[in-house]
């Protein structure tokens, strides 16, 4: 990238969304959240349309999901 003040700003910029990047996909981030959110509902359209079918839907086992994640 060379010197100067543009390739510094470059790399201070690169290193701030970096930091951004690492904090929403931790635990508790924004990425994190909406992962959850997206499982929770994706398992949820999968019980309607299994009930509307007639399947039994009585387990609460979310397969995958970390250990600490809550609906």
């Amino acid at each position: 990238m060379g010197g100067g003040e543009e390739a510094e700003e470059r790399r201070k910029r690169a290193k701030e969304l970096g930091e951004k990047a690492r904090l929403a996909v931790g635990k508790g981030g924004s990425s994190y959240v909406d992962t959850g959110n997206m499982i929770a509902e994706l398992i949820q359209r999968r019980r309607t349309a299994e009930a509307k079918r007639g399947f039994d839907v009585c387990s609460d086992t979310v397969v995958g999901a970390p250990a600490d994640f809550e609906r």
